[in-house]
């Protein structure tokens, strides 16, 4: 069972869900891309920031940031862009009918479930969606599963490539995604801080459905 497929049995639990959607994923949204000409001190942080990263194995950001401390050196745009947020746009929005929801999109769009369903009386809801950073391993699983606990969550846990995905199968209203995407990030390095800080931002959670590096999001547990 992939992504979809738990996707597609949320709905038909849920048959209060008049529509939901998905947001088209971006890979890429390096620095580099943002800004292209990087002065010597600014080239010379991305670079130590980069060593960081793989010497640490953490995010370019938390690289950048560490790096700031130990090294004493800070770039201003270099820090105003470990605070961009580029907002979520190019939504699909797909009615709840009972069809397969991706036989509904094109087939080389790499598409995220965005949280957000609104529900047949016209009133908002999310599905709660959580993105770990802890890897994909056996052995990391039942940690993954206590902290579904601890936070009083039920669902499908999903092996997202390199880590897991969470997929609720309880709806929650806005404030509730809030304050459960807040506790999530108390639980770094477990959790993803930076991805739930940034659908904190955007006021919705997503997470990836399609195939990356030609592999599906696939379920491996349950959590009841």
């Amino acid at each position: 069972m992939n992504s979809t497929d738990i996707i597609n049995l949320l709905l038909r639990e849920h048959s209060e869900i008049a529509t939901y959607r998905y947001l088209p994923f971006i890979f890429d949204n390096k620095i580099q891309a943002r800004i292209s000409d990087f002065n010597v001190e600014e080239k010379a942080s991305v670079e130590l920031a980069k060593d960081y990263k793989k010497k640490y194995s953490i995010s370019f950001w938390e690289a950048y940031l560490r790096s700031c401390e130990t090294e004493n050196n800070i770039q201003r745009r270099l820090t105003k862009g470990a605070l961009f947020h580029k907002p979520n746009s190019g939504y699909l929005y797909i009615e709840n009918d009972g069809v397969d929801s991706l036989k509904k999109i094109p087939k080389d769009l790499c598409v995220a479930l965005n949280s957000e369903v609104i529900l047949k009386n016209g009133t908002k809801r999310h599905i709660p969606l959580l993105d770990f950073k802890i890897k994909y391993f056996d052995r990391n699983l039942p940690i993954v599963q206590e902290i579904l606990y601890a936070l009083k969550l039920t669902g499908a846990i999903v092996n997202s490539g390199k880590s897991y995905h969470f997929i609720g199968n309880r709806l929650v209203t806005s404030s509730e995604l809030t304050e459960l995407l807040a506790k999530f990030i108390l639980l770094h390095p477990i959790s993803d801080k930076s991805w739930s800080a940034h659908q904190i931002i955007e006021g919705s959670a997503s997470i990836r459905i399609t195939k990356k590096d030609n592999v599906f999001p696939s379920l491996i547990a349950t959590i009841n």
